[in-house]
């Protein structure tokens, strides 16, 4: 699918769309309420679900000049939208709007299946780009307990 109508998009009454400055509060509200990566947001990265004018769900991706790599993160739908394929189409429409280059991911070893669907392999966590490696090694630094529960993942 692709965005028409000023980058918007209907589908079973939600709305696609990406992200605009003005959606910045609420997209970081999202975020800060379910554990998702607040760090460096701008609003343009981010393709949005929302359902009566509400953000229901939201991707992203985060752009790392210095090694020129993408990481797909953010990926956020509220609970009672789940399992609808929302967090699919969102991931769809960010793969076809970013696919230009290998894009990677770091998530909870449960979500494997889900990414798997969506067109991503595992790799070994250390065949990580450096900045992603670095970034890893970052976040288990300051939460060791979940070391073995998170995997990598790419699309080329």
């Amino acid at each position: 699918m692709n965005f028409t109508d000023k980058n918007k998009m209907n589908v079973n009454n939600i709305e696609y769309k990406i992200s605009t400055i003005g959606d910045t509060a609420n997209v970081t509200l999202l975020l800060k309420q379910y554990h998702g990566d607040t760090t460096n947001i701008t609003p343009e990265s981010f393709i949005l679900a929302k359902f009566n004018n509400q953000i229901i769900g939201c991707v992203r991706v985060k752009e790392y000049a210095e090694d020129n790599v993408l990481e797909l993160a953010s990926l956020v739908v509220l609970p009672e939208f789940r399992k609808q394929g929302i967090g699919s189409q969102l991931v769809q429409l960010l793969l076809k709007k970013y696919l230009q280059r290998p894009i990677y991911l770091l998530c909870q070893q449960e979500k494997e299946k889900f990414y798997r669907i969506n067109g991503f392999t595992s790799m070994l966590i250390n065949h990580l780009p450096k900045v992603l490696y670095n970034d890893y090694l970052r976040v288990i630094e300051k939460m060791p307990e979940i070391k073995e529960n998170v995997i990598a993942m790419k699309i080329i």
